[in-house]
C-alpha cells in the first residue's frame, strides 16, 4: 500500500453530459444540395439534432433532407428569418446552435473548431474584410454566458468600433 496523500484529495469530477447542439439549415429551393449538408453535418456532429426549415421550397428540398435524416420543419411564410425563427424555436433545448445554408457554402469538418471557439467564450467576428477570433468578458455562474450575452458583448464592441 502507497503512502497516503497529506491532503485529501477531491472527489473525481462526474462526467458532464455532452453538450446539447442543434444544426438549424434554412432553405428555399435547395433540393440539389439539402441532402449533401445534412449527411455532411450529421457526419461532423452525429450526436445533433439537425433541423431543416423548408421556407416555402416549390421542389423536393423536404425530401431530399429527410432522406438524409434531417428532420424538416416547414415554414410558409417566405424569408430566411422566419425560418431561422421557426427552427430556434423548435430546438429550443440546445446548448449550442449551428446555423448554416442549404446550399452547401459552410465546410461541415469545421464546425468542432467553432463549437470549440464558443465553448471557450469566443467570439468570431466575421465581416466581408476580415474573421478574427476575440476573447469576449469570461462569465460566472453569477453571470452566465447565454446567446444574448454573446450578442450584447458582440454589438458593444461593433458600436465601439463604428464610433472610431
Amino acid at each position: 500500500m502507497g503512502p497516503t496523500p497529506a491532503w485529501p484529495q477531491p472527489p473525481p469530477e462526474a462526467a458532464s453530459p455532452p453538450p446539447r447542439v442543434a444544426v438549424v439549415v434554412p432553405c428555399h429551393n435547395e433540393a440539389a444540395t439539402a441532402g449533401k449538408v445534412v449527411r455532411d453535418f450529421r457526419a461532423a456532429l452525429p450526436e445533433a439534432q439537425v433541423l431543416v426549415v423548408d421556407n416555402a421550397s416549390t421542389d423536393a428540398t423536404a425530401e431530399a433532407a429527410r432522406q438524409a435524416g434531417a428532420r424538416v420543419l416547414h415554414e410558409p411564410r417566405a424569408g430566411k428569418g422566419f425560418a431561422l425563427l421557426a427552427g430556434f424555436r423548435e430546438a429550443k433545448g440546445a446548448d449550442y446552435f449551428v446555423m448554416v445554408d442549404g446550399d452547401d457554402t459552410y465546410p461541415a469538418e469545421d464546425v468542432g473548431k467553432l463549437l470549440e471557439a464558443a465553448r471557450a467564450a469566443v467570439v468570431i467576428r466575421c465581416t466581408g474584410r476580415s474573421a478574427r477570433p476575440e476573447k469576449i468578458q469570461p462569465r460566472t455562474a453569477a453571470r452566465p454566458m447565454t446567446t444574448a450575452s454573446v450578442i450584447s458583448e458582440y454589438c458593444s464592441r461593433c458600436d465601439r468600433v463604428r464610433s472610431r
